[in-house]
This record gives structure tokens, sequence and C-alpha cells, in this order.
């Protein structure tokens, strides 16, 4: 047979109505047995859904209802407002009952189980608002440290304007050749071939981007050693580093990554070049944090040997990204200084050994890669920009 959705509407309408026009002191009767059917059935939400609607009615509750209701959150909850109501309802029930009652004795029980209850949840709301006050206060004082720092941004890039060295063009042999090196295997495949480059006049900074000067520009330190302002930014990926210079850039700036030949020109002294072994001298303890002296961390910037052009850190501390996209040779390598932006775009060129590395990686011409969303302890950057 079927059934009209108009006469289905009307049949819940009727038993609706029904319900409504019995009397609030039935309704509590009707909630009360629903609600111990529910616990007996071990749905315990339905049962407090009825509970909450005995609440509700404006009448003097049934007196099993502050009993059932107590023993409910007593038993099912941990939260210190549940345990509270559910304590209170049972002082209740068992101060209007007399000793004969069959539930006298429980609620003595379970009033003793609220109170051991109540008391480790008050200590533990205690703590969290402890703990949330430390949390505001340590909120308050990192809101205040970034205020100050931003206040100090324009005075950062006023001094990362002056550290900005020029470095004249020339020509110089960009690659790994065997006569710089006392290790015959050094020189990867990656690395050659050795060949001519003709790089023009541009700027470099003397030290590697700081974490002080990150957090001015982006609001946050991601490095892993971030006890240390005067110490490189790492933990950057190649990506993070585009965004960082689209900020630092905002206001019409010529800030980028150098080149990779125009990093390797200026880390072999440029036209000042002595022919070192590494960058400002050929010893490795002179002029970098490597494996043998870092102590496995990052250092202050430009407490190391510069090199002939007065920059610093371009053997270890922290590898630096460059702008060039990854080529596994020279074969086809720009001759002018550019950037190479073709290849495996997907991955970029960084320079420099880092403080992980051995000695024979510091070399000028040591090169790696990764894919640009990469984030390492050992990976940072330094800036370039080209003369107006």
């Amino acid at each position: 047979m079927k059934i009209s959705l108009a006469f289905l509407f009307v049949i819940l309408w009727g038993v609706s109505a029904t319900a409504q026009d019995l009397p609030p002191e039935i309704l509590a009767d009707q909630y009360l047995l629903a609600a111990n059917k529910a616990i007996e059935e071990g749905n315990t939400q339905s049962a407090l859904q009825m509970f909450r609607k005995i609440e509700a009615l404006a009448i003097e509750k049934p007196p099993e209802f502050a009993y059932f209701y107590g023993k409910l959150l007593v038993e099912n909850s941990t939260a210190l407002a549940d345990l509270r109501k559910g304590h209170t309802y049972l002082k209740q029930f068992v101060l209007s009952v007399g000793r004969e009652s069959e539930h006298y004795r429980p609620t003595l029980e379970l009033l003793t189980a609220a109170e051991e209850k109540l008391e480790k949840a008050a200590a533990e709301e205690a703590q969290r608002q402890v703990e949330a006050q430390r949390q505001a206060a340590r909120r308050q004082a990192e809101a205040q440290r970034q205020a100050e720092i931003k206040a100090q941004l324009p005075q950062l890039l006023a001094i990362l304007d002056q550290q900005m060295v020029r470095i004249p063009g020339g020509t110089f042999t960009m690659g790994c050749t065997r006569e710089e090196s006392d290790w015959e295997s050094v020189c990867s495949d990656d690395e050659k071939p050795a060949h001519q480059v003709r790089v023009r006049d541009f700027e470099i900074s003397k030290y590697e981007v700081t974490q002080e000067l990150w957090e001015a520009v982006m609001g946050t330190n991601p490095s892993r050693f971030s006890d240390c302002a005067q110490c490189p930014v790492e933990t950057v990926s190649w990506d993070d580093i585009q965004g960082f210079l689209r900020i630092l850039n905002a206001g019409g700036g010529p800030y980028r990554l150098p080149s990779e030949a125009e990093w390797e020109y200026a880390a072999r002294g440029g036209q000042q070049s002595r022919g070192y072994q590494y960058a400002g001298g050929n010893s490795p303890a002179a002029v970098a944090w490597y494996n043998v002296n870092s102590g496995y961390r990052t250092h202050p910037v430009g407490q190391k040997q510069a090199n002939e052009l007065g920059l610093y850190d371009m053997s270890g501390n922290v590898s630096e990204w460059v702008q060039d996209c990854w080529n596994s040779s020279y074969q086809g390598a720009p001759s002018d200084g550019r950037a190479w932006e073709q290849g495996d775009c997907s991955r970029r060129v960084l320079r420099d050994g880092s403080f992980y590395v051995y000695s024979h990686y510091l070399y000028p011409a040591d090169r790696d890669r990764h894919i640009t969303d990469f984030r390492n302890d050992s990976f940072g950057f330094r800036l370039a920009r080209t003369p107006s």
C-alpha cells in the first residue's frame, strides 16, 4: 500500500502534537524512561539528550532524574564542568531521599568517586590554565620581538646595501682543473669541462644572508640553529628564497641570486685571484667552517678569513643556492656569466661546501643540486645585484 507524503506528514504532526499536549511532568517521566533505556543499551549520547530535555522543563524534576543523570555524568565524563554538575545532582538526590532508598548507598559511593575525579580534573584544569598563560606570555613576547625586528628592517637594508661588494668583470676558467686540487679524484664530471667565461661587472654580498635579515623581511625564522641571529639563515629552499626576494624587492629593489658563474668567479677572487685552493686561502681551517671545526652547526658570518675580494664564508658554513637550473656538465653552458636557465629547472644549483663536509668539497668549483622545494639545515644563500 502506498502512503502519500501529505498523509505521512499528518501522522507525524499528530504524534508530535500529542507529545506536546502532554503535561511537562508526564513528559519528564517519558524522557526519564527513554534515558534509562538508552543507558541499558549503552547509548550514552541518546541518554544525555533525554536528560537535557528534562533539564529544560520548568518543573520540579523527578527524584530519580538527579540520581541517574548525576551517575551518567560522573561515570562517563572527565570534563570539569560535567563532573561538577554530576556531583551537584548526586548531592541533591542523597539529601532528598532517605537511607531506605535502594540508591542511597550507591549514591554515596558515586559521590566519593566524583570528588576524586573532580580533584584530578581541577588540577589538570589549573595546569592547563597555567600553560595557557605561559603560551599567551610567549606569544606576546614573540609579537613584541617581531615588532622590534620589523622596526630594524630599514637599518638592516641600509647595512645590506653597504655590504654589497662591487666585482669588476673579467674572464676566468670555470670548472674543476686537476692542477687546483691535491686530490686526483676530486673533479667530478658535472664540474667539467673547464671553460672560459666572461663575466660582466656585478655586486655580491660580503656575507651570507643572516637569520636576522631573513626574519626582518619574512617575519619568521626557519633555521634549525635559530639561536644565532648573525648566523646564516638555513633550512630554506630555492622556492623560499624566491618569496624572500619578492618581498625584499617589493619597493623596486634590485636584489637577486647570483648566477653560478658569478658565484664561482667571486669565490676565486675575480681579477685579484691568487689561485688559492679554497676561497681565500690554502688552509681550510683559516677560511671555512667545515666538519673538522664546525661542531656540525653554522657559525656567525664573517668570522673566518675573507678572500681576495673581501668576501666571507664562500667556503664552508652553508651551501649557497644560485639561480641556475641543473645541468650534469658544462657542455653548452653560457660563456657570458649569465644564469643557465635551461636544463633540469626542477632542480637548482648549490655552490660551496657546508659545515657538514670534508675539506675536499670546499674548493670553488664544487657543485651540488637539489629540487627547488627541498630544505636542509646546511642550505643558505647570499645576494647579488646588477650595478645600475
